[in-house]
């Protein structure tokens, strides 16, 4: 029996393996994940914090006493009563519609300039309004001092 060779003739045929063109496969890859990310599978990305999140956030819960979260257009200051102020710079905040709620992604970084993710839920219903972090979404956060006052 003859090993198999692909470019035996086979009915009169001279057979080949089909060529893959791997140049065209790849720019339809990167042109589909170009519209993919221009069209918005991610949320949209603003470089300020929007008015529904800007004002001093603190919270009753006993393991946040004396904790507050002021988010002014470009910084969020961090105040906790054993480690003082910390600052931190708006680098870029992602919206996502969740429901009834708003998903805030706070990329921002500390005066050492070191880079944090802050996952927050905006929640407006029956007039109240709330943020929830969302690794700690049993704790509610309200808004104490609204911006500009």
């Amino acid at each position: 029996m003859a090993a198999f060779n692909p470019t035996r003739k086979r009915h009169g045929l001279h057979w080949k393996p089909p060529r893959r063109r791997v140049g065209a496969s790849l720019s339809r890859f990167l042109f589909f994940m170009a519209i993919i990310g221009v069209t918005g599978c991610q949320g949209s990305a603003i470089k300020e914090a929007p008015d529904e999140i800007i004002g001093t956030w603190e919270t009753a819960d006993p393991l946040f006493k004396g904790c507050t979260m002021e988010i002014t257009p470009y910084r969020i200051v961090f105040t906790n009563p054993l480690e003082g102020m910390t600052r931190n710079y708006i680098m870029e905040i992602r919206k996502f519609a969740e429901g009834t709620r708003t998903l805030y992604e706070i990329t921002h970084v500390n005066e050492a300039g070191l880079d944090y993710l802050l996952s927050l839920y905006y929640i407006r219903s029956e007039g109240e309004e709330m943020i929830r972090i969302k690794s700690r979404d049993e704790v509610k956060w309200t808004r104490t001092i609204l911006p500009g006052l």
